[in-house]
């Protein structure tokens, strides 16, 4: 009962926050990429951030449909070791002008405009220590994270009950698929189901 004292009790100090500067929560999406989906990807475009950079403009092209003619700013974490997006964006949003606002080691900052709108991104470095939207971001994604953990687990201790649980990084979850081959043999596993090639 006390953690839900705790969250009510934040979840309300944080909306008093918001409204005091005036903000507030319009939108919050997470696309998930399960892991044979992300391999498929990988194999077709043969570069982990360009698979990230891929999901993360579909994000950026539903908010768009979302709010139609508005303009919209969006905070990005710097993806990888890449600074220059130019040549990417302009790839992905065909009908708009691009300005390159700013670019260093950092942060890079592009404006793009239509008849109808402009679009401001922002990709920067350690972005969810800098901007609250990145950093509930993050950590929306990590708790869809979470869930699709706690599933697969509740998924395969339902076949075993004697199975430990994963929380799915690397070394436990090596662990893991070696448990669910000698504990469920009859399975046939395939670990690009299971594991990320990258």
């Amino acid at each position: 009962a006390t953690g839900h004292a705790d969250a009510r009790i934040a979840a309300k100090v944080f909306a008093d926050d918001l409204q005091s500067h005036g903000a507030r929560l319009v939108h919050l999406r997470s696309c998930c990429l399960d892991v044979a989906h992300y391999n498929r990807m990988i194999d077709t475009v043969k570069n982990k951030s360009q698979v990230l950079y891929i999901t993360t403009t579909r994000l950026i092209q539903n908010l768009l449909d979302e709010f139609p003619g508005e303009d919209v700013h969006v905070l990005i974490d710097r993806q990888g070791g890449r600074a220059h997006y130019r040549e990417h964006l302009l790839r992905s949003f065909p009908g708009m002008d691009l300005k390159i606002v700013h670019e260093d080691e950092n942060r890079s900052v592009y404006e793009m405009r239509s008849a109808s709108r402009m679009l401001r991104l922002t990709f920067e470095v350690k972005g969810d220590d800098r901007y609250l939207p990145v950093s509930l971001a993050s950590m929306v994604s990590k708790y869809v994270r979470e869930l699709l953990m706690e599933c697969m687990n509740d998924y395969f201790v339902h076949l075993d009950a004697g199975l430990r649980p994963t929380a799915g990084y690397w070394q436990d979850g090596q662990r893991f698929l070696k448990d669910l081959r000698s504990r469920l043999p009859t399975l046939k596993i395939d670990d690009r189901q299971l594991v990320r090639c990258r």
